[in-house]
């Protein structure tokens, strides 16, 4: 079956193994190349060695579909490009045991609406929709009870002299067992970890020898994190035996502030008098496209098999694991920071790098181990389709 493709600035490489989507600033001959590798059938990791040859693309979507009989699909979206995979019954099929029948790819801005059809090739386009003939698989046949085989009718019994006794009182019912069960985020899809499973535990403090690493980590290699699933969506990180001071004003009601502001973060309240020590509260939240929410209460370590090399005594980064299906996510990819009442993102030189989207501004790639400054609305792409949301900061 033909697939279709809206014109636009982007090249497109399609064929019936799937598609590649890359910005204009590939040069054409990158493109064709990517084109002649697909119909030789290279996998995901070819075709991204090949981007990362190219320069960098801060923005690119790969769409695959297997060759097998059940014809799965997956996916690698990056930067402002977007790729919905779906199956014959029209639920989500990226990375799923579904045979997939289409994919659509959004993405280089504003284009034309007219759909065009395209089997194989390559095209300028903003909008690229796969399809494949996919039907529905055949129920397998019921079996058939087999009878049971008829046996002899008991010999009926004696009769019993009845004996008749008050029937015992009736037990109270037993009051209802009560649990608490979190509803579900809005407008988020499924998280991350294993159903039932509780979140991943902060790291311990460990005695350990001079040099000596907490966990496995190169800070570069790819790895992917087997966990897959569904958990709760909130993580709950330890609160510090002493919270830590910082300087700041706090209201009439007792909250604290940043000590430039004039006006309470919670109540509204008026701020007077000189800056002193105040107890540093929660300065915001990380929401995860994945479901997962993370409180901003002390650092933190982001990655598909997060480890820490080093740390101060008292400031134990905690240990955030993200599932990677493609391994575009490396083991020890990004760490938060708090400094005051600031919060710092630093790329811990991450393979595929962290990007960051603001105020609807091209994608920017974060300088590997280099501290940038977070503001409140910020968002942070960490590869693999997985970004993170900074809210509630002062």
């Amino acid at each position: 079956m033909a697939h279709t493709y809206r014109p636009g600035g982007w090249p497109a490489v399609i064929c019936d193994r799937g598609a590649v989507f890359v910005p204009p600033s590939v040069e054409p001959h990158r493109v064709k190349a990517l084109y002649e590798a697909m119909l030789t059938g290279a996998d995901e990791a070819a075709l991204r060695t090949m981007l990362d040859e190219a320069g960098p693309v801060p923005s690119y979507a790969i769409v695959l579909r297997d060759a097998g009989p059940r014809g799965n699909g997956k996916s690698s979206a990056r930067g402002e490009v977007v790729a919905d995979l779906r199956d014959h019954k029209g639920d989500h099929a990226d990375g799923r045991d579904a045979p997939l029948a289409t994919a659509i790819v959004r993405g280089g801005g504003p284009g034309a609406t007219i759909e065009l059809p395209i089997v194989s090739g390559i095209v300028l386009a903003n909008e690229i929709t796969l399809h494949w003939n996919v039907s529905e698989p055949e129920p397998e046949p019921e079996q058939e009870p087999v009878p049971e085989p008829e046996s002899a009718p008991p010999p009926e019994p004696e009769p019993v002299a009845a004996v008749v006794a008050e029937a015992p009182p009736e037990p109270e019912p037993a009051p209802p067992v009560l649990t608490k069960t979190p509803g579900p985020a809005v407008g988020v899809p499924e998280p991350t970890f294993r159903t039932g499973a509780p979140p991943p535990p902060a790291a311990p403090v460990v005695e350990r020898a001079p040099g000596q690493a907490i966990g496995d980590h190169d800070g570069l290699t790819r790895a992917w994190n087997p966990v897959g699933g569904a958990v709760a969506q909130d993580i709950k990180l330890p609160q510090p035996a002493e919270a830590p001071m910082v300087l700041g004003l706090a209201c009439p009601a007792g909250h604290s502030n940043p000590p430039d502001r004039t006006e309470c973060l919670l109540c509204g309240q008026g701020l007077e008098g000189e800056p002193r020590p105040v107890e540093r509260p929660s300065l915001g939240t990380i929401r995860m496209s994945n479901g997962t929410n993370v409180p901003l209460v002390g650092s933190m370590v982001l990655g598909a098999r997060p480890s820490v090399k080093q740390a101060t005594e008292g400031d134990v980064p905690h240990l955030i694991t993200v599932r990677s299906p493609t391994r575009a996510i490396s083991r020890s990819h990004l760490s938060i920071r708090i400094d005051g009442w600031h919060v710092f993102a630093v790329d811990l030189n991450s393979t595929n790098g962290t990007f960051l989207l603001r105020g609807g501004q091209p994608a920017e790639r974060l300088r590997p181990d280099e501290p940038f400054q977070v503001s409140d609305g910020d968002v942070l792409d960490i590869c693999d389709g997985v970004r993170l949301y900074f809210e509630g900061l002062p």
